[in-house]
């Protein structure tokens, strides 16, 4: 789970083969909960975030990283178009 205590970040959405599949803003204040997929955050305004994970945590050990997606790659969720 991610809060974002301040500030404004995109989340990239991927399903399990690393596709990409959408894009979200969040603002200050909202809460998601992240869990299947992968995900990947591109900030658009210096911000702060608390993510709070079930344990055990094992470093980069469960982590698997995925390409960068592009500004002009990026597809929105109709809700967050305009935000």
């Amino acid at each position: 789970m991610l809060f974002i205590k301040s500030g404004k970040v995109r989340i990239d959405f991927f399903d399990d083969r690393q596709r990409y599949l959408e894009s979200r803003i969040l603002n200050t204040g909202d809460v998601i909960l992240l869990a299947h997929g992968g995900h990947g955050f591109k900030m658009l305004e210096e911000s702060e975030i608390i993510e709070v994970k079930q344990g055990p945590y094992t470093g980069d050990q469960d982590k698997e990283r995925f390409e960068f997606m592009d500004d002009e790659n990026i597809t929105y969720n109709s809700e967050s178009e305009n935000e």
